[in-house]
């Protein structure tokens, strides 16, 4: 269409819909429906060369309550010079029924010169009795522009038999990134979904929500959480922010504030492991950084903790845990490392490796703590124990 395209609700049955545009798109706040029941759901594809992308919902999903599902529908919107408005995105998989498994879920792609604006974006599969599928890929870029969105959900869900994986999640901005709840987790033997924010000039704020990677709690999963990273120019604040596992290792967690502040008070960092191995949690930021818990405890290997405040303060309101609890014989606890351009506050260290009566005990990770000013600590503990007496060395502390 060589003008502006404004529609009202479209309904395709299972159909695509595919709109170009050499102006802008606008759905006057109607919904577009590309469902047929349990079979797959259809694309949704909008692309506009000069003008923004105004839509209501968009639904793309396969659902049933009596049997199996297929895909959801992929949905791609693309604003070449404009900006995206829409309301929530839903192409999941979905089946309530006793004997249903699900599809995939649908990927989506949003891609603007300028911002990005959404309700929530949903692309999980969902199976209440049977095999889900993999959550869908999810992927955000806003050229010159902020990313803002409700929450989003790509996880895969079976409860009684396999599940896939969790979907990848990219968000890039100019601008500023602001998110509720992120969830891209899975169970048994498949993977967490990874989470990437990167904001080039601005700040990212997730703390309407807790962002989640992990392998599902209770799951008895052996497969790994998925890996995240958030990185801004300017300043990072998050809630809970959770790459647990389960038999399988943590996910890594790096925040990376280029020219800003991290807080993380609104919640707990979480890398641990059931019985695997946690994984490192690395925060870095050119001021202060203001922590609440950090866990990357395990039952085999402690991750490390690294934290840096190039020009700034170190202040973590909770403990600072690392240690390994010997599920595997002779495991070690992550190394806790804090670097600071002025001081550091902590609550208690822990980088301990202790044993039961069945296991022996590895090392303790080594503390170091490194000020520009004053140092003010809680319990340090760097200890290897076991109640049969076989225990490792304790961890260097240095202060």
């Amino acid at each position: 269409v060589l003008g502006n395209v404004s529609t009202q609700r479209i309904e395709t049955n299972g159909g695509a819909i595919a709109i170009n545009s050499a102006g802008a798109i606008e759905t006057n706040g109607q919904d577009l429906v590309t469902i047929n029941g349990a079979n797959n759901g259809g694309d949704i594809s909008l692309k506009a060369t000069n003008g923004n992308i105004t839509t209501g919902n968009l639904f793309s999903y396969s659902r049933s309550d009596s049997g199996n599902t297929a895909n959801g529908g992929n949905i791609s919107l693309e604003a070449a010079n404009g900006s995206i408005t829409s309301s929530s995105l839903y192409p999941y998989s979905y089946s309530t029924s006793d004997s249903g498994s699900t599809g995939n879920g649908g990927a989506i792609s949003l891609k603007a010169a300028n911002g990005i604006t959404t309700g929530d974006l949903y692309s999980s599969s969902y199976s209440t009795s049977s095999s889900a599928g993999n959550g869908g890929v999810i992927n955000l870029e806003a050229n010159n522009g902020n990313v803002t969105i409700s929450d989003l959900s790509a996880f895969s869900y079976s409860p009684v038999d396999s599940g896939g994986n969790g979907g990848t999640i990219i968000f890039t901005a100019n601008g500023n990134i602001t998110t509720g709840g992120m969830n891209s987790e899975a169970g048994d033997t498949s993977n967490g979904g990874d989470i990437t924010l990167t904001s080039k000039t601005g700040a990212i704020d997730t703390t309407k929500g807790t962002i989640t990677s992990q392998i599902r709690d209770n799951s008895d999963g052996t497969g790994n959480a998925g890996a995240i990273a958030f990185s801004a120019q300017g300043d990072i604040q998050t809630a809970t922010v959770n790459a647990s596992a389960e038999k399988g290792n943590g996910g890594s967690i790096k925040l990376i504030s280029k020219n800003g502040t991290i807080n993380t008070t609104a919640g707990d960092l979480v890398t641990d492991s059931r019985s695997g191995d946690g994984s490192a949690i690395f925060l870095s930021a050119f001021n202060n950084v203001t922590t609440g818990r950090i866990i990357s405890e395990a039952g085999s290997n402690g991750g490390d903790i690294i934290i840096s405040a190039v020009h700034g303060n170190i202040a973590t309101i909770g403990d600072l845990l690392s240690d390994s609890q010997n599920t595997r014989s002779r495991s070690t606890g992550g190394a806790i490392t804090l670097s600071a351009g002025a001081n550091i506050n902590t609550q208690n260290l822990n980088s301990g490796s202790s044993a039961s009566a069945f296991s022996t005990a590895g090392k303790g990770g080594a503390i170091t703590l490194s000020a520009g000013a004053d140092i003010i600590t809680q319990n340090l503990n760097s200890l290897s124990s076991s109640v049969t007496d076989i225990a490792g060395a304790g961890g260097a502390i240095i202060l």
